[in-house]
């Protein structure tokens, strides 16, 4: 089956991973999580590259990763800072339908809390709240289709390929 390829996006917690594959698999198509690509480049895992280079040097990692997957098709999961750089979001954007899985901070935070991830440990919830704040606007300006990341999968998978087969 023919289809533009699949971006999605989002806060962490909001599924990208676990729906992504899910629908890479009903398209019988390939699959890249953006952490994956990320450790993968830097042999590291994306919590020693956030204490070793830093917030900055993961943003340039994630942009390098971006680059180099976004010719493979397929669907891809990005991390949640993606869409903080410019370039990045024009990438998504002019190659991808994007979905992104919006839910309140309500619903996420309990989602990824006690997870690992570098974020947890350097800001507290009120700081993490924020930065969902400030990153929300940003979903949504680059984005194709807004999904409730709240249904179950099944759900979310279904509305992702009745978008993308409506749009072929």
């Amino acid at each position: 089956m023919e289809f533009k390829p699949v971006a999605l996006i989002g806060f962490m917690g909001s599924g990208k991973t676990t729906v992504g594959r899910a629908v890479a698999l009903e398209l019988d198509a390939a699959f890249s999580d953006l952490d994956s690509q990320i450790e993968r480049i830097s042999g590291m895992r994306v919590p020693e590259i956030f204490d070793t280079l830093g917030e900055e040097g993961l943003r340039h990692l994630e942009s390098l990763a971006l680059g180099n997957i976004v010719t493979f098709g397929g669907v891809i999961a990005t991390t949640s800072s993606c869409i903080m750089i410019p370039r990045n979001r024009r990438m998504i954007e002019d190659n991808y339908t994007v979905f992104f899985l919006d839910a309140d901070f309500r619903y996420l935070y309990p989602r990824v809390a006690g997870t690992g991830r570098p974020l947890l440990y350097s800001l507290s919830q009120i700081e993490l709240e924020k930065l969902f704040d400030l990153r929300r606007p940003l979903y949504k300006s680059c984005t194709d289709y807004i999904l409730d990341a709240t249904k179950p999968i099944g759900d979310l998978v279904t509305e992702i390929l009745d978008r993308v087969v409506a749009d072929d």
